[in-house]
């Protein structure tokens, strides 16, 4: 039986996992870790992917980039205001600038020379140490992967993950969204016949971001009921440990260095360490040779510390699952299994507190959270090439569902065009009679935010003019699965349309 692989590439970590005759496992890479660092850093002589990036980060701090995942296939303007993008510039070692294209470019230096990065080239390095890490383990040329992506993330994306792996030497069968894959993991949904109806609350907690993703199971088929999203994640609980241990450093040697980048991102590297320790023993030391002019730094962190010092971050991390609940206005005992993913939510405090919130939910830790959507993805890999022996794929279990009412307004008069949990895609028109009176009018396409206090988002807009149409007009809607919405009004004297991603 052939050999199959998923993968699961993350902002802060990549992971690979490789089945074979119905088993599937993470396989550790060349290092001997299971994660390999989101990171590339480039020299005069090549460019260190993973690990070896990690290792000498701090000496090419302005050399390196990581945390670009957030980035590929974005228009440079369209996140320039976004919490999302603050937060990735103060992470962000290399420059960022405006590609001629519209799109993100990192400006490096390699043998003394200025070089253009993209986002989507730094992708193509990392999976193509992915690819030499799963072919270390199936001894072959086996190639067939499933790739997960965020929940929401726009098309852009999936084209640009499905280029930059074929790119690599991938050989791309599909790409599942997160939630799916953290299901299959579990083997949530992969029985057909499968009669019992669940409630399945996915929370992921990554470096920079965090969501929760609410799924009913029923007869076998999965459909996404709401999700949400905070820019929030266990990056700020290594910079909790690392402005500790600054703060120590001061005590030992009356020196601050928080102003001192090299010596700061060396903290960091160290705190993520202890962090991940922390996750699986009472205590953590931490050791740095020549932190800050010739002086050393040794301290060593329990968890109970760590845990008391982080406590106030650590709940808020749990905002996402209080907003969820209270926007559907269910009751916590109808969440039947919560399953947790990313790395963050391995910390044993965040897995009490989220057990907490859910006192009659099934929590689902047992495969590392860090780990789940690769063998999740691997899962459907192996569903995909060996569909003699079991026919299902994401495609026949997972229902898309519009996550929020749709508004056209036009004049006095807005409608709701698409209401919430509308299966997708959906396709339909309206027809408009332009008011006589009037100069213009403007056809307005938004939703309402209910998580800002019920305030409407525009999502576009076109103007209509009385010399565009006799009397009335029709107008077009497409919305898509992955969450594409096109407006178009294409009987006018001059046809007008726009597109977006409601989901991004």
């Amino acid at each position: 039986m052939a050999s199959y692989i998923g993968i699961r590439a993350g902002n802060s970590s990549a992971c690979v996992a490789v089945g074979k005759n119905g088993k599937t496992s993470v396989v550790a890479n060349s290092h001997g870790d299971r994660l390999t660092p989101s990171m590339v850093t480039y020299t005069s002589d090549e460019a260190l992917v993973g690990y070896a990036s990690k290792q000498v980060s701090h000496r090419y701090i302005s050399e390196t980039i990581k945390h670009f995942n957030g980035l590929i296939g974005k228009e440079f303007d369209g996140v320039e205001d976004d919490t999302e993008w603050t937060k990735l510039k103060s992470v962000i070692g290399a420059d960022i600038e405006k590609a001629q294209d519209g799109k993100f470019t990192y400006c490096v230096k390699a043998n003394g020379k200025s070089k253009s990065v993209t986002p989507e080239g730094v992708l193509e390095l990392l999976l193509g140490e992915l690819l030499e890490t799963a072919m270390s383990q199936t001894g072959s040329d086996a190639k067939e992967a499933v790739f997960t992506a965020p929940i929401g993330y726009p098309t852009s994306y999936h084209e640009a993950l499905q280029k930059a792996a074929t790119k690599a030497g991938f050989e791309v069968l599909r790409i599942i969204s997160e939630p799916a894959a953290a299901c299959l993991a579990y083997g949530i949904s992969t029985e057909k016949n499968s009669v019992v109806s669940e409630n399945i609350l996915v929370f992921r907690v990554g470096g920079l971001s965090q969501d929760a993703t609410l799924l009913s199971s029923n007869n076998g088929v999965l459909s996404v009921e709401k999700s949400v999203s905070k820019q929030s994640g266990g990056d700020t609980l290594t910079d909790i440990i690392a402005n500790h241990f600054a703060s120590l450093f001061k005590k030992q040697s009356r020196v601050d260095i928080t102003s001192n980048v090299k010596s700061m991102h060396k903290l960091k590297i160290n705190a993520e360490n202890c962090k991940h320790i922390l996750s699986s023993m009472p205590s953590a030391n931490c050791h740095i040779d020549s932190l800050h002019d010739g002086m050393d730094f040794s301290c060593n962190l329990s968890r109970s510390m760590f845990e008391m010092f982080a406590n106030e971050h650590l709940q808020n991390l749990l905002n996402p699952l209080k907003d969820l609940v209270s926007n559907l206005g269910i009751e916590k005992s109808m969440i039947d299994k919560v399953i947790l993913t990313g790395g963050t939510c391995s910390i044993p405090r965040l897995q009490k507190l989220v057990s907490d919130f859910f006192p009659g939910s099934e929590i689902l830790s047992s495969v590392p959270p860090s780990e789940v959507n690769a063998i999740g993805a691997a899962v459907e890999a192996g569903i995909l090439i060996n569909q003699d022996s079991c026919e299902i794929s994401e495609d026949d279990c997972m229902l898309s569902l519009a996550p929020v009412d749709i508004n056209l307004k036009f004049g006095d008069k807005t409608d709701v065009v698409v209401k919430q949990r509308t299966v997708l895609p959906v396709h339909f028109e309206r027809i408009f009679v332009f008011p006589k009176d009037r100069p213009e009018e403007t056809l307005l396409l938004s939703i309402i935010d209910q998580d800002g206090g019920n305030s409407e988002i525009v999502l576009g807009s076109i103007k209509i003019l009385p010399e565009d149409c006799e009397n009335e007009f029709t107008c077009e809607i497409k919305y898509s699965r992955n969450g594409n919405i096109a407006l178009s009004c294409g009987d006018l004297t001059t046809p007008k349309s726009f597109a977006i991603n409601a989901m991004s």
